[in-house]
């Protein structure tokens, strides 16, 4: 009876061993991957066009004879062609485009605040590298988190050039650098593309003063309509055009992901995330 009653006992406490432990056997969800998870923006968003301002410190220093025959200033030039990259999609609203400078003091200010812009900044912020010439600052949300059709749900973006140590312009001068070169790279961040290693690509991390990248790529091109499904110049019906996977919950779905990637002069590649550095690697030409 009492080997019996031993038994039982050492059975008990095997079982009550086995529910406590077993919080601590369930399989961990994967962290957010920066450099293997896609970043783009809701079907929605891009087919109805992204409202990006312009701020008027920028367009100020633009002439009429510096627009093109269709009346789009350098900036919206560059929009246009991120919009004729797919017939999928016109990415950009073309029209009405300007809106008041924003001097906000730290980056963080620029979340929510009702309006994507491209802004220029005479005072740099301390959290960002001197040496970028601009930077894309992204919000969104995880999807699908922790599986393998993973993205971020990109909801508001914001381009900010730096004109506190940098001089640009637009007439090729070897002086000063190309502010429709950086802003067609910018563009291409806000639209969820990373850098790559083409040299030719708008999307390589480093631009030199005087240097000029007017156009996209069979890089660039190649990889915003892989992004977005759009990988023919036909225009898809709008059940082919939804190309992002359904929600499914999981642990660390809808954590909300803050990136900024820089562009610089110096030839280094640096990318943050929620703040805190995640890549860094330097380019050589």
């Amino acid at each position: 009876m009492y080997r019996k009653c031993l038994i039982l006992f050492i059975s008990s406490l095997s079982l009550l061993s086995c529910i406590k432990e077993e919080p601590q056997t369930q399989a961990a969800f994967a962290p957010f991957n920066p450099d293997t998870t896609p970043i783009n923006w809701s079907n929605a968003s891009v087919t109805a066009g992204l409202n990006l301002k312009i701020a008027t410190d920028i367009t100020d220093d633009f002439s009429s004879g510096d627009d093109d025959s269709d009346g789009r200033n350098p900036i919206e030039q560059m929009m246009h062609i991120w919009n004729e990259s797919t017939s999928v999609y016109d990415f950009f609203v073309e029209g009405d485009l300007r809106t008041a400078n924003k001097t906000y003091s730290s980056l963080s200010s620029f979340k929510n605040d009702g309006e994507m812009g491209i802004y220029r900044a005479d005072s740099w912020f301390s959290d960002v590298s001197s040496t970028a010439l601009a930077i894309t600052q992204t919000f969104g949300f995880r999807r699908n988190a922790g599986t393998s059709s993973e993205y971020v749900e990109l909801i508001h973006a914001d381009i900010i050039v730096n004109y506190d140590n940098f001089s640009f312009g637009i007439n090729g001068s070897s002086t000063v650098f190309d502010l429709k070169t950086v802003i067609l790279h910018e563009l291409g961040h806000f639209l969820g593309l990373k850098h790559n290693d083409d040299t030719t690509s708008i999307m390589y991390p480093s631009l030199g003063r005087g240097e000029v990248k007017r156009s996209l790529n069979t890089t660039d091109i190649s990889g915003i309509r892989s992004l977005y499904n759009a990988s023919s110049l036909t225009a898809k019906s709008n059940a082919q055009k939804t190309g992002f996977a359904s929600k499914v919950v999981n642990p660390g779905e809808g954590e909300e992901i803050t990136t900024v990637i820089e562009l610089r002069a110096d030839g280094e590649c640096v990318h943050y995330e929620n703040g805190k550095v995640v890549h860094r690697h330097h380019h050589h030409d």
